[in-house]
């Protein structure tokens, strides 16, 4: 048999092999709900004033008392170090309390990081509360809707994750709003209604 003629009966059963074999299935997404490990809101109208343990978290509103809501998520392990990436991160905001505000206008909240460092709830307030860092995010409450939609902080999430610089698992958050809004609030882990974060992993 001619080199030639053996040299494309290889390829033809190479061709044949590969044909068969099973292509390898996609893996699906994991998603993990995680209530916020701790929450409350710092004032500049108050700086020494600490709100750890209320059952509504406020934010400001047109009276520009710079009130912020200041959040803590332990990201699971496994999302950070595993094996899996980080797909995507949503923040769950429960159905708002809003104060004088016309429900057929839309508003929005605006998601900061906040500084890694650990805070205590019952101490915490607007003097020695962690930096916040630039605003990346932001949810909006649609006209006529009560909930606001998932907050998308992908980006928040994924930083987090290849940041060699951070001590833990615990991702701080600030959420914010704008001067020219009504006063919003939402309620807080004690209220019974905590924010959550749903992680995605794949």
């Amino acid at each position: 048999m001619k080199l030639s003629t053996i040299s494309a009966l290889c390829l033809s059963v190479f061709a044949s092999i590969a044909a068969a074999a099973p292509t390898p299935a996609s893996q699906p997404s994991s998603s993990t709900t995680v209530a916020v490990s701790k929450d409350t809101y710092i004032s500049k109208s108050c700086p020494t004033c600490a709100h750890g343990g209320e059952k509504e978290l406020k934010m400001n509103g047109a009276d520009g008392s710079d009130t912020k809501i200041l959040l803590r998520f332990a990201i699971p392990e496994a999302a950070l170090n595993g094996p899996d990436k980080i797909e995507s991160c949503t923040l769950q905001l429960p159905t708002p309390n809003v104060v004088g505000r016309d429900i057929n206008r839309y508003t929005m909240v605006q998601v900061a990081t906040a500084d890694n460092a650990d805070w205590d709830e019952s101490k915490v307030n607007y003097s020695n509360a962690p930096k916040s860092k630039v605003w990346i995010e932001e949810g909006t409450l649609q006209k006529g809707k009560t909930e606001f939609d998932p907050v998308n902080i992908n980006q928040i999430c994924w930083d987090f994750a290849k940041d060699k610089n951070r001590k833990d698992n615990n991702l701080n958050l600030y959420i914010f709003g704008n001067k020219e809004d009504k006063p919003l609030s939402f309620s807080s882990k004690e209220g019974g209604s905590p924010i959550k974060l749903v992680v995605k992993t794949k």
